[in-house]
């Protein structure tokens, strides 16, 4: 017969919540036993301070300003940014795997889409929402969790039937995206920072690599919730601690690859076609077919140097530090060789240097090269941080 004390436990040894009924855990797969896991919930008990023994669950609901928050503005601006650099990344590698000029998207190109992005994103928030998003909020002693509210999921339900009805499939992830994030629960072992802002009355919870939630309060319950958030995630951190867990490297991943990003970028500036003053365009094309193939490769090597840990890690930076330093010998002769002498007449012809986006170029190949370096002679990143976490456990 099953044991219906398991409900609404956790599993000792992961933290994760349990089913009724089951004896093993669909996290870990550990085995669970009633007695085992009212041992654990009684053991966590006796371990908390008097004051978290005595606190309890706060829910309240509030409403989340938009274009007078400036937290909701940034995050906004932050992925319109990521999402240009992101289409400007695939834009070069399409176009240098199909062999085409190299493609930068231009200025006015750039324009249109921020004024159609931003276009909608006014008309959503002012017509849509009204500039005001309601979420309930909970916060007890195994996690924080919101809960959208009532207005908020009719409106999804609608402009999901909507892009249904269009036949769509970009309208009908988003729409989909949308439903799925109308609730979400987080355990406080998985957040390594709070920031209290006292002004807008605001609460940042971070992970080990990015932002993942803000809690908005009231003037009432600001400063009780404020308490019992920094306590609950100092309690996470001891656990952590106690169970040797370390931090993962999705933050390190994600800085790594941003970086390679903008380094590839930047290296293929001088090279867009828009920027070489010439008299004999086929010239320098002729001379500079290898270079944008010899970019990607790069930074590709580069990307996976960062990837790894230890001797093979050390290894790729070892080739992506060749590599680098034959794409900047490269940049130098194109501009060594933008001017020919036709049989030592003085009559001259080629290409004309723009210095300014040339810089920009040899900047992008340094960084490439530097990267590759700090990872060849020394360690990066998560790696660095681990290491010291465990000479501060020893």
């Amino acid at each position: 017969m099953k044991d219906k004390r398991i409900s609404h436990r956790i599993c000792p040894d992961c933290g994760a919540p349990l089913t009724t009924g089951f004896r093993f855990c669909g996290q870990c797969g550990a085995s669970i036993e009633p007695d085992t896991v009212m041992q654990s919930l009684d053991s966590r008990h006796l371990e908390r301070s008097p004051h978290m023994q005595s606190a309890k669950e706060i829910t309240w609901e509030q409403d989340m300003p938009l274009l007078n928050n400036r937290f909701f503005l940034w995050d906004s601006l932050r992925v319109m940014v990521i999402t240009l650099v992101v289409m400007q990344l695939l834009l070069l590698v399409m176009s240098i795997i199909i062999g085409g000029d190299i493609f930068f998207m231009p200025p006015e190109m750039i324009l249109i889409l921020v004024g159609i992005l931003s276009g909608l994103f006014l008309i959503a928030i002012l017509l849509v929402l009204q500039n005001r998003f309601n979420l309930r909020f909970t916060v007890d002693a195994n996690g924080f969790s919101y809960d959208s509210g009532s207005r908020e999921k009719k409106i999804n339900r609608i402009v999901f039937w909507l892009s249904l009805l269009s036949g769509k499939p970009g309208p009908i992830g988003s729409s989909l995206l949308s439903l799925s994030q109308e609730d979400k629960t987080f355990n406080w072992r998985d957040i390594y920072k709070v920031t209290v802002h006292p002004g807008p009355r605001v609460i940042t919870l971070d992970n080990s690599w990015r932002m993942v939630f803000r809690l908005y309060c009231n003037p009432e319950n600001f400063e009780k919730v404020a308490e019992q958030v920094q306590a609950y995630a100092a309690e996470g951190e001891a656990w952590r601690k106690s169970h040797g867990i370390h931090p993962p490297r999705y933050g390190f991943y994600v800085k790594w690859a941003g970086m390679t990003a903008i380094a590839f970028i930047a290296s293929l500036t001088w090279l867009s076609g828009y920027d070489v003053m010439r008299m004999h365009f086929w010239q320098f094309y002729w001379k500079a077919d290898d270079i944008a193939p010899l970019a990607l490769i790069v930074s590709f090597v580069v990307l996976l140097a960062g990837m790894f840990e230890g001797k093979k890690g050390r290894a790729v930076a070892l080739f992506a530090t060749m590599e680098s330093l034959l794409f900047l010998y490269r940049l130098y002769t194109l501009v060594l060789g933008q001017y020919t002498d036709i049989e030592k007449t003085y009559s001259f012809y080629g290409y004309e240097v723009d210095p300014a986006l040339f810089a920009i170029s040899f900047i992008g190949g340094l960084a490439l090269a530097a990267m590759s370096l700090v990872r060849l002679l020394g360690k990066v990143g998560a790696e660095n941080a681990r290491n010291q976490e465990s000479h501060d456990d020893t």
